[in-house]
């Protein structure tokens, strides 16, 4: 009975084990003895009373294997009465999605048999790992209702150790195997003990090595010269030099063991590196170098636009507006780790653009006794006149005594424009006039349809809105100057080409200070001066 009793109470309290962290050649070897120890704590808990039924995976698994018994079932408990032989630390690392299309072996989980198997097949979405999570050591994990274990104390008196009753398949330990299959029956507390050793018969030098509980060894204990009816037990030794936990047939492994760390491969460098460039320093091609990655583990790839990589060969070309992606990807998983990718966007600016304006006064605004005049027959120079020039003289008599306000806009042809330089889309020549009775105008639109040539034919409108004050005639030349105002200097006109998109901006330069003169977006025109102002365009660039 005492040997039974010995053997069973050495299951019940198998150690919390801690998987560790090995790495480089020994990355099998470690995930094999992980998923035996999973699988014979798996076992000690389905014995106990456990059930993984619905647990689909393997981080529902572990967190069932992290629970613990209720009080009341603790105290009839043999062992580990918390009913939780597990480190609460333990998480699966499952795999990435390259990890899952390679052959690299991963632990899987069986729901069928509840059992963790090792797999090699492409696609398996496993547990490369098994690691620990410091973060957790605070967590309560929850207590757990659990079906009556095989084996019990007896908590009443007289009688057998264990407490009466049959169970369903009881998981009882057989000597001869470690794993704790479910169909064994070896020890039955339903039947006599085994026979005492006889009389006279010496057991002498036994020693068991290498018995771990809960992360602790047994050391030194040693039973000498105890005699039971001539027989005698001498010298028998429990010793135990342990690394985590692991024994095998009572020989010891001791020692630790460093694993070797994966080593992140160097991201790679693209040259040239990316930005815009003018039309003729645009790149006609591009390197990529792996940045001391080894030849050995390791593959150098690239990518354009997001698309399939492609091992590097040698340089290559690309077109303006794409996006180049350049990795270092292991080859040995073992050693080393994926780079960090390297990513770079090239932009080309066109030569030049080229094009021509067909222009029209369109939207003359003001008060309700304005006056207004469209001359768009030529689209050389189209004139908007505004304001009445009769002075009423009362009695229905007017006297024509004034000059009419005129704003007369010039085109020009434009070519050879270079992105984000000035060029000329024509004059604006404003005449400040003399009217009468509040007919002048508030605002007016130049439309100009725009018909580019180069760098692609394009054709557009763009609407150039100006508000226009007309003041009091007085002896300050400044106060009495009329102003007219580009209120959208940044016009709705663009051009994309090459990622690169390109809109039309305006802006009035003054050609003669002494009739007017600009102060930002504003043309200041004198009383009774004719002023021309150079309407300026650039295509800027959004890159």
């Amino acid at each position: 009975m005492l040997i039974a009793v010995v053997l069973i109470s050495a299951l019940a309290g198998v150690a919390i084990t801690l998987l560790t962290h090995t790495r480089g050649a020994s990355v099998l070897t470690k995930l094999n003895a992980d998923v035996i120890r999973l699988n014979q704590i798996i076992s000690m808990y389905l014995a106990n009373g456990g059930s993984l039924d619905g647990a689909s995976s393997p981080a529902l698994v572990i967190a069932k294997l992290k629970t613990i018994r209720s009080d009341a079932d603790a105290k009839k408990q043999v062992g580990v009465t918390t009913g939780r032989s597990l480190d609460i630390r333990l998480v699966p690392r499952m795999t990435n999605e390259r990890e899952r299309l390679s052959n690299s072996p991963r632990a899987v989980w069986n729901s069928s048999t509840k059992r963790f198997e090792i797999s090699t097949d492409a696609g398996d979405l496993g547990v490369m790992d098994f690691v620990l999570d410091d973060s957790l050591t605070t967590v309560n994990f929850p207590t757990e209702s659990r079906t009556r274990t095989a084996l019990q104390y007896n908590d009443t008196d007289g009688g057998w150790v264990w407490a009466p009753g049959t169970h369903t398949s009881p998981t009882l330990l057989s000597p001869l195997n470690p794993t704790l299959a479910l169909n064994e029956n070896v020890f039955d507390p339903t039947v006599a003990p085994p026979a005492g050793t006889t009389s006279g018969s010496t057991t002498s030098g036994s020693t068991t090595s290498g018995s771990t509980t809960s992360g602790s060894t047994t050391s030194g204990s040693t039973t000498s010269g105890s005699t039971t009816s001539g027989s005698t037990t001498s010298g028998s030794t429990t010793s135990g030099s342990t690394t985590s936990g692991s024994t095998t047939s009572g020989s010891t492994t001791s020692g630790s063991t460093t694993g070797t760390p994966v080593t992140t491969l160097p991201k790679p460098i693209n040259t040239p590196s990316g930005g815009t460039f003018t039309a003729g320093a645009f790149p006609t091609t591009i390197t990529i170098n792996s940045n001391g990655a080894p030849g050995s583990g390791s593959q150098l790839r690239y990518r354009i636009n997001g698309g399939s990589w492609i091992n590097y060969t040698g340089g290559f070309t690309i077109n303006s507006g794409d996006k180049v992606e350049s990795r270092n990807f292991t080859t040995d998983a073992v050693l080393y780790a994926d780079s960090s990718i390297d990513s770079d966007t090239y932009y080309k600016l066109v030569a030049s653009f080229a094009g021509q304006t067909t222009p029209s006064w369109i939207n003359g605004a003001g008060g309700p006794a304005l006056v207004t005049n469209y001359n768009n027959s030529n689209p050389d120079s189209v004139t908007f006149s505004h304001g009445d020039t009769r002075l009423d003289l009362g009695n229905g008599e007017y006297l024509d005594a004034g000059v009419e306000n005129t704003m007369t806009f010039n085109r020009e042809q434009f070519s050879g424009v270079v992105p984000n330089t000035d060029f000329t889309l024509g004059t604006l020549v404003i005449l400040n006039g003399t009217t009468f009775n509040d007919s002048e105008a508030t605002s007016v639109t130049l439309k100009m349809v725009l018909n580019l040539t180069q760098p692609v034919t394009q054709s557009g409108t763009v609407n150039v809105n100006f508000t226009m004050v007309s003041t009091p005639n007085t002896s300050d030349r400044l106060a009495s100057a009329d102003t007219v105002t580009v209120s959208n200097p940044t016009t709705s006109y663009t051009v994309t080409t090459g990622g690169v998109t390109y809109t039309l901006q305006l802006k009035l330069v003054s050609q003669d200070t002494n009739s007017g003169l600009v102060n930002g977006n504003t043309f200041y025109i004198y009383e009774g001066a004719s002023a021309t102002a150079t309407v300026v365009g650039q295509f800027k660039s959004n890159r």
